[in-house]
């Protein structure tokens, strides 16, 4: 990976375990693409496991202008119950004991987004229990809407560290965009009996929908200012 990237995403999770997996692949498919299928073209990474369900020696942060870590925690990786699997669950805890130390702060161009794949994640290490997580145990596994859920996380978070913005403490209900609604008088109602009418309104419905606000000059301009400097505010914003 050439230093000149803007962006990586590595996404770290345990080897064995195949939920995480499918997570970590779907996240390839759908931000990375492959040749002659759509998809944004933003480079996806996993780390290699050296074997016997350890972390990766270390996490490469030279590889892009911003890196940001997905760390999939799940029971799999928290699991103690044999000898090895607590020399493995430890090894995680202290990799992401120090990617939250060394990310987790004010002016770093990198970003750390832990996620918990299930409930088990919580009891992977208690340095990183006043950290909140992306929360896919809310999902049953194997539900496609976990997927979505955590492509919306790592996209967000994405943009946060391309505009030089710290991630915030909890993870975004919204995205850190807005889509601005340019429009002329014809696509608005024809009639007020009809107030849904139109493409406008109709995309503005749909954006409520969602994560992602749209700026539409009949509700985003306060009364009394002018169009011209409000739109002009509304796309710089």
């Amino acid at each position: 990976m050439p230093s000149s990237a803007p962006l990586l995403v590595q996404v770290l999770f345990h080897p064995e375990s195949q939920v995480a997996s499918d997570l970590a692949l779907g996240l390839h498919r759908r931000l990375t693409g492959s040749a002659g299928s759509p998809g944004l073209r933003i480079p996806v990474s996993f780390s290699a496991s050296p074997g016997g369900g350890l972390p990766p020696v270390a996490v490469d942060l030279e590889g892009a202008s911003h890196t940001l870590v997905v760390a999939l925690i799940d029971g799999r990786m928290a699991q103690r119950a044999r000898e090895e699997d607590r020399r493995s669950a430890d090894s995680w805890a202290q990799l992401l004991t120090r990617l939250t130390s060394a990310l987790v702060k004010a002016g770093c161009p990198h970003g750390l987004l832990p996620v918990a794949v299930d409930a088990g994640a919580f009891g992977l290490t208690p340095e990183l229990a006043q950290r909140s997580f992306v929360r896919l145990d809310r999902f049953a596994p194997g539900d496609g809407a976990s997927q979505d859920e955590l492509c919306f996380h790592v996209a967000a978070a994405a943009l946060q560290l391309l505009r030089g913005k710290a991630l915030p403490d909890e993870p975004a209900a919204k995205a850190p965009i807005q889509l601005f609604v340019s429009h002329a008088k014809a696509d608005l109602p024809k009639a007020p009996s009809n107030p849904s009418e139109g493409p406008v309104l109709e995309l503005l419905g749909h954006l409520a929908q969602g994560p992602v606000d749209g700026w539409y000059d009949a509700k985003s301009i306060p009364r009394g200012l002018r169009f011209d400097e409000a739109i002009e505010k509304g796309v710089i914003e």
